[in-house]
This record gives C-alpha cells, structure tokens and sequence, in this order.
C-alpha cells in the first residue's frame, strides 16, 4: 500500500472518530448546560428532563437543532406555578408548551378583572368544570352555581359555556339564568394575563387540573439560551 494512501486512510480514520465522538459529546454538553441554567433560575423544578437532537451536532453552536425537548414539575415562571411543564422545539427560540395549572393557581395565570362573576371560584373535573360566584348583572348581583366547560376565544380569551345555573335570594330565578347565559356568550370569564409571553391555542379540563397549549420564546419566557 502506498505511503500516501495509508496517510488519508489514517486522516480519514481520525476525522471520523472525531464526527462521531461530537455527535455524542456535543449534545450531551447542551443538555447539561441548558439543565444546569434551568436549575439556576428556577430551583424550585423537579424532575427536570432535558433532550436535544441535532444532526450535524456542530450546528449546536449556532443554535440551531432537529428537535429540543424539556420537561419538569413545580416550575414558576413569571409568578405562576405550573404543575407540569413539557416543551417541544425544532427552531429556537420557538418552542411548543404544553401546561398543567391546578384549580388554586387559575388566578396566577389569569385574571378575572373583567368577569361578570365577582371573584369566581372554578373547580376543574374531567371536561367539565363548575363555577360559584356572585353574577353582577345589569338587573342586579345574585348568588350562582353553575356546571358547564371553558371555550378559548382570541388565544388570551376564556368564556364560561354553562350547561346549569342555579341562582339563589330571587324570585324569578328562570329570567336570571336567560340574562347569565347571554352575558356569558360576550363576556369572557377568565383573562390571560397581559405581561405573559405566550400565545395559547386551546385549553381542557381534567380532574383539579387546566391543560393549556401553546407557543412560546424560550428566549423570554424561561430565559433560555443555548
């Protein structure tokens, strides 16, 4: 064998123990960073999890990636506090969120300024929730329980759908439940708060829990940077 060909053999070899070495070493780096940042900024988390793929692993180095993934529990951002918290991303610092709100943070997250039910308490149960309050309507403000679901209107807008009301302290309780379920059609219950940077796209009830989905800049949401 020539000389010059068992040199490029032996280049070749190199730089090919070199790519493949990267392709393990530099992933496994970003997500010790990004999970060792996670932890600085929120110490609260727990059970952080943290997947990056990329292909070259060299583009890492300018932040761009195939598929970023992070997950965790108890993790506050922006004063809200999320019981689960998963983000997908293909593109930074655009990223995908899927969260997890029990029923006793809802007004961490959202505000109820606006509602025509004064201070609502709002219990969450499979694809149904309940809401009891003070109704504050133009023919006056009365007592009210009611049972129905959530709709998300304009990405920051939750409207009350009430399939039963109950209204106590009045004597024509059927032409109180017709006003609510009008006002309910144009009043929003609930009201994402303005300073949170994310976008929702929809929203489900399960048992003491608000699923939320939607997009979000990892940028400044979480302060991440890769």
């Amino acid at each position: 064998m020539k000389r010059s060909l068992k040199v490029t053999i032996i280049v070749f070899s190199i730089i090919l123990v070199i790519f493949v070495a990267s392709e393990i070493v530099i992933p496994a780096v970003a997500c010790r960073y990004i999970k060792s940042e996670v932890k600085k900024r929120y110490p609260e988390v727990k059970d952080l999890s943290v997947s990056i793929k990329s292909f070259p692993a060299f583009m890492l180095l300018f932040k761009k990636y195939n598929k970023l993934k992070l997950s965790c529990r108890n993790i506050t951002i922006e004063g809200v506090n999320f019981d689960s918290l998963v983000l997908t991303s293909s593109f930074y610092p655009d990223a995908r969120v899927k969260a997890e709100l029990s029923e006793n943070r809802i007004n961490q997250m959202f505000s109820s300024t606006e509602s025509f039910i004064l201070n609502p308490k709002i219990s969450l149960f499979e694809e149904k929730i309940t809401v009891v309050g003070e109704a504050k309507l133009e023919i006056g403000t009365f007592d009210i329980f009611a049972s129905g679901n959530l709709e998300l209107r304009n990405k920051r807008e939750i409207y009350f759908k009430p399939d039963d009301i109950e209204v106590l302290g009045t004597s024509s309780p059927g032409q109180v439940v017709d006003v609510i379920r009008n006002v309910a059609l144009e009043t929003p219950l609930l009201i994402v708060r303005k300073d949170l940077p994310v976008e929702i796209e929809s929203i489900a009830s399960k048992p003491k829990n608000l699923v939320t989905r939607g997009k979000l800049n990892l940028k400044t949401a979480l302060k991440i940077s890769i």
